[in-house]
């Protein structure tokens, strides 16, 4: 993989849902290979719906959505899903299904008619088992699982399918330190391999700390995009959130932090 090459590109893009109101307005974004992002910005901002637009999920009712440089509506659904995966806030139970069965599902747009799975996707799908750490979970029920190992299945899942462009909302929510720590440096390793990554998050002090892009939303604008030193600025932020803080240095490594 290029590492700088554009994957996906947003181009005052303007898009919601049925109320006339839209909740992205004129939106410009890049989203390149090999970079960890961090979409940030107050409740209702439109961050999970700039995820959705970005997967093709939900149509913009206005501007151009390109991705690997061809518009994304002509890209068709298979080719999308070999180069996207999107984790939701919200992941599936997969009733009856065990974890190896859901990393195995990356595949499915790989397959042709009846054949089922080759010996590279079974290979591909332990791969990423061992890669997320839960090989040992690989005949467990879903559903049985803890939400932070759910979140490591779901990883796996992306990365057997193959993915150029993770798409991740709010992966850390309820995620022990351990787990978050694991999750953190695993998505390095896949930026370092070229994969882009663009991740929805309130932890504004996580995202000045591990993404090297913030990109700041507020009423579905692009109010800030840049370093983080560039964009966790106490001014900036207190007008955006509507709450007086404080911007502080790190001690370990000098990266601007947020307190109340």
């Amino acid at each position: 993989m290029k590492t700088n090459e554009i994957i996906l590109q947003l181009k005052n893009v303007t898009a919601g849902y049925s109320d006339p109101r839209p909740v992205l307005r004129d939106v410009n974004l890049t989203v390149a290979a090999g970079g960890l992002s961090a979409l940030v910005g107050p409740n209702g901002s439109g961050k999970s719906t700039l995820l959705a637009v970005s997967t093709g999920y939900l149509e913009p009712t206005a501007g151009e959505i390109t991705l690997l440089g061809k518009p994304l509506k002509e890209t068709p659904i298979k080719e999308r899903a070999r180069i996207i995966a999107w984790l939701t806030q919200e992941l599936p139970t997969a009733p009856g299904y065990t974890v190896r069965q859901v990393v195995l599902l990356g595949r499915y747009s790989y397959l042709r008619g009846f054949g089922g799975y080759t010996p590279e996707d079974e290979e591909m799908a332990d791969e990423a088992l061992g890669r997320c750490g839960i090989e040992h979970l690989g005949k467990r029920l879903v559903g049985e699982i803890s939400g932070g190992e759910r979140q490591r299945v779901f990883l796996a899942q992306a990365l057997t399918q193959g993915t150029r462009l993770m798409l991740l909302d709010e992966p850390t929510n309820h995620l022990d330190p351990a787990s978050l720590s694991y999750l953190l440096k695993l998505l390095h390793e896949l930026t370092e391999d070229g994969i882009a990554v663009l991740m929805v998050t309130h932890d504004l002090n996580l995202a000045a700390r591990h993404a090297g892009r913030i990109i700041l939303l507020n009423e579905g604008r692009v109010v800030a995009e840049g370093e983080p030193e560039d964009v966790v600025k106490r001014e900036l932020l207190s007008e955006v959130y509507g709450a007086e803080l404080t911007v502080i240095r790190h001690p370990l490594d000098a990266k601007p932090q947020v307190l109340l």
